[in-house]
């Protein structure tokens, strides 16, 4: 077993509004990277479990999203992280635009956290503030995530957006498939960023795997080994050099999923740390 996180993926940029036909293996999703306030953390982490999952389990419910995750950062950690907490939404179909005053009020009163919008967000905003609020969308998907998983982000400059969309589809997805079998991971994705977007950005995609365990996250079979198994006649080296090719790594990053909901349903009892 070798120590592990690596991936290398990306998608092609497509026109970037388009309302391409959606599966559960596709689709939008909205990234709301958060830091939080000096003294806050734990606080935070309450109203994070209590208020905003509420607010997000009537959303779900009620159709608004598919699925809603609190990230929390692992490493880097502290200081040093960029964001503290991400805030996964993702959406069944066209993203759902922001919630206004008066919608909001509403979901207040029908998940059961009351009072109003504006007292909603001055509490959230003693606790936390926004670093930034990023819309992708997702080529690829296999697996769930689950409540308690460890979660690597890849986030990528991408080269060759056609050769990285090839690799991606041909060479990194079934490997995930078979990974997904041997239960080494939980659920991959290959992601492109649609707004914003542009050259000027550090990464324009993102690979993501979810572990099962923290054990998980630096321990499974050498990526050759899978390659080996499921591109038998393949060659490992001249893939290997298309992906650097293609892209390259801009950063790594590792989370763990603190809360989860889906519609109807309740996200398991969290085992991390």
């Amino acid at each position: 077993m070798k120590k592990g996180m690596c991936a290398l993926a990306a998608l092609a940029l497509s026109a970037p509004f388009a309302a391409n036909s959606q599966s559960a293996s596709t689709g939008y999703f909205s990234v709301a990277c958060v830091k939080i306030q000096p003294g806050k953390t734990f606080a935070f982490r309450e109203f994070a479990s209590n208020e905003s999952k509420r607010l997000m389990q009537t959303a779900a419910d009620n159709g608004d999203v598919s699925l809603w995750m609190l990230l929390r950062a692992v490493m880097p950690a502290g200081e040093m992280a960029e964001c503290d907490y991400l805030s996964v939404a993702r959406y069944a179909g066209t993203p759902t635009p922001p919630l206004s005053l008066e919608k909001m009020n509403q979901s207040l009163r029908q998940s059961g956290v009351g009072g109003t919008a504006q007292e909603f967000y001055s509490r959230r905003e003693s606790l936390a503030r926004l670093v930034s609020y990023e819309m992708w969308r997702a080529e690829h998907r296999v697996g769930a995530p689950r409540k308690g998983d460890y979660v690597a982000a890849s986030y990528l400059k991408v080269n060759d957006m056609r050769a990285m969309s090839e690799i991606d589809s041909n060479i990194l997805k079934p490997m995930a498939e078979e990974r997904l079998r041997a239960g080494t991971i939980t659920a991959w994705s290959a992601n492109r960023r649609v707004v914003p977007s542009g050259s000027s950005l550090g990464y324009q995609a993102m690979s993501v795997y979810v572990y099962p365990t923290w054990n998980a996250v630096f321990e499974y079979p050498p990526a050759s080994e899978v390659f080996k198994k499921v591109h038998a006649g393949k060659n490992w080296d001249e893939t290997v050099g298309s992906m650097r090719k293609s892209a390259e790594l801009y950063r790594r990053h590792l989370y763990v999923i603190e809360e989860l909901v889906e519609p109807g349903a309740r996200g398991a009892q969290s085992t991390a740390p």
